[in-house]
């Protein structure tokens, strides 16, 4: 990848919401902290801590008592008794199990006892004040006692761990690098460059912190310092300053800001976020939460030269931050193709389709369904009186007898307009730009929904005119040939832009997730017919109902 990541305007944590972030944090910018914050801060951490440990009982006590994390970090276990005087043995056993635990995590381990009596370990300490992170400390097991007493002491003491056991309980950056597109490509830049901007490094905090939001696993302050250290060392050129501007530090501070945004979220709008921070199809997705660092990738679109791969996995990371612009467009395609060209490129078709999946990956599907459906719409337009149009009861005897399943799908659903007559009026303009009503023909119908053309030039003039029968664009289908059922080439057309395809029910498709994706209203001369596309394919009762459109659903139903 380029260079091009100087130019990223991404929301740092000073630009942050302050409700978000505690007043420690922004006063690390003029060097001095208030000492009611910083008390504030550490009551906070501690709150914190003895919740993930279930024991908020002990908070007020600890609070009373000046017990922070800072002395948690050092004191020996002769001050247990004192300390916990007010509460049970349980509660007392419990503390000393969590905080041992706690005290290995941060490379500070607790004294042991050289016997039955109150003598300890001398232990040495360095700089405890800034609780500096060591690395992962195992002690070795307790004095051997009976084997009932041994095995049960194994099944709940951590230090009783082998190295190896306890590597895979702790989460590392390499584990958070390797399972995310994001961490892989920020892996990559670096070989590449061998540093990185100040744009990465707010992805890669970006990364961390969605990682344990996202697993909802609690990511304490102490484990923090050690992936800071972790990042030092995968990445050489970086340094503590650059993640460490605060007791806290950057990556704690954004993984606070981020749960409180979700809850933030939550509690204001009507969106259920879930922990994957994918909204539930099910629901309203007029409101998505964008992806942290999505402005990295949007960049890296327009001005990085990409491979395919490379492509589509920053067009995947940026979904929800693209699908927010679109809506804030109101259906406007010639905006939305400014802002996002790559929908009119020749594979544009393909990320419709990923963004359109995306919103709705649990609907039916028309491909999927089309074969079972097409021989039973076949034999229903077949009998009876269905068609009165004789042109058309010409193609439905012929259908059967054409070779190219393209031109029998295309042949069906031109057909179908003939059953799904259009009964509306539609407001034009004539030869001398007077504006005129007319009532919709069946042909008008199928040209708006298939255009049957002999040339490319015959396409675009079929475009202008519906461009200028209405006031907004809409994708329709374009076939090259004699006939309908006869033609070689299939495009989809919307504004100026055109996708060629292969196979016709793809392109009906395809129109349908851009109808869909990009919030536009059915064409005025076919709406019956996309009505019944949504209403029986997709499952979708559309706003406008149609007589006809019930009685043949019911019909194909039966069959």
């Amino acid at each position: 990848m380029d260079d091009n990541y100087s130019d990223l305007s991404i929301k740092s944590e000073e630009d942050e919401d302050p409700q978000l972030i505690d007043n420690d944090y922004n006063s690390m910018f003029n060097g001095s902290f208030n000492k009611d914050n910083d008390n504030e801060t550490k009551t906070q951490e501690l709150y914190e801590l003895l919740q993930n440990w279930n024991q908020l009982e002990l908070f007020e006590h600890f609070k009373n008592e000046k017990i922070d994390l800072e002395v948690l970090a050092v004191i020996k276990p002769h001050y247990f008794e004192r300390l916990l005087a007010p509460f049970t043995l349980g509660t007392h056993i419990m503390f000393e199990h969590n905080l041992e635990q706690w005290r290995n995590s941060i490379g500070f381990p607790l004294p042991r006892h050289r016997d039955t009596t109150s003598m300890f370990e001398p232990y040495r300490y360095d700089k405890i004040s800034s609780l500096r992170p060591l690395q992962h400390t195992i002690v070795s097991s307790p004095p051997t006692a009976s084997p009932a007493v041994s095995s049960s002491f194994k099944e709940i003491s951590p230090i009783t761990q082998n190295p190896e056991t306890a590597s895979q309980t702790r989460i590392t950056l390499e584990t958070i690098l390797k399972t995310s597109p994001k961490g892989q490509m920020l892996v990559e830049i670096y070989k590449k460059n061998q540093k990185f901007k100040e744009a990465h490094r707010t992805l890669l905090i970006h990364l961390i912190a969605e990682y344990f939001n996202d697993k909802g696993i609690h990511l304490e302050l102490a484990a923090t310092y050690s992936i800071e250290r972790e990042i030092i060392s995968k990445f050489p050129s970086e340094q503590l300053e650059f993640y460490r501007t605060s007791k806290r530090g950057r990556i704690y501070n954004k993984y606070c800001n981020y749960k409180y945004s979700l809850i933030k979220v939550n509690r204001n709008s009507n969106v259920k976020v879930s922990t994957a921070g994918v909204p539930n199809v099910a629901e309203p997705i007029s409101e998505l939460v964008p992806e942290q660092g999505a402005e990295v990738y949007v960049t890296s679109l327009k001005y990085d030269n990409l491979s395919a791969e490379q492509f589509e996995t920053s067009w995947k990371l940026c979904t929800r931050y693209r699908i927010n612009e679109i809506r804030a467009l109101n259906s406007s395609i010639p905006l939305i193709f400014t802002k996002w060209p790559q929908y009119k490129s020749p594979l544009g078709n393909k990320y419709i389709a990923m963004d359109f999946q995306y919103l709705h990956s649990n609907w039916n599907s028309l491909v999927t369904n089309w074969d079972t459906a097409a021989e039973k719409l076949l034999q229903f337009l077949s009998t009876g009186h269905c068609i009165k149009s004789h042109e058309i009861r010409t193609v439905l005897r012929n259908i059967k007898n054409t070779e190219s399943k393209n031109c029998r799908d295309a042949a069906l659903l031109w057909c179908l307009h003939g059953y799904l007559k259009p009964t509306n009026t539609i407001c034009g303009t004539d030869e001398k730009g007077n504006r005129s009503m007319s009532k919709v023909s069946i042909k008008e119908s199928q040209d708006s929904f298939v255009y049957v053309a002999k040339s490319v030039e015959d396409i675009e003039i079929h475009r202008q005119i519906l461009n200028q029968q209405y006031t907004s664009f809409y994708p329709f289908i374009a076939v090259l040939g004699t006939d309908i059922l006869n033609f070689s080439q299939i495009f989809v057309c919307v504004e100026d832009a055109k996708y060629s395809l292969e196979n016709f029910v793809n392109a009906v498709d395809l129109c349908y997730n851009l109808i869909i994706l990009f919030k536009l209203e059915y064409p005025t001369a076919c709406k019956a017919i996309w009505s019944f596309i949504q209403n029986y394919f997709f499952e979708i009762k559309p706003e406008t109902r149609f007589p006809r459109v019930h009685v043949l659903i019911n019909e194909l139903k039966d069959k």
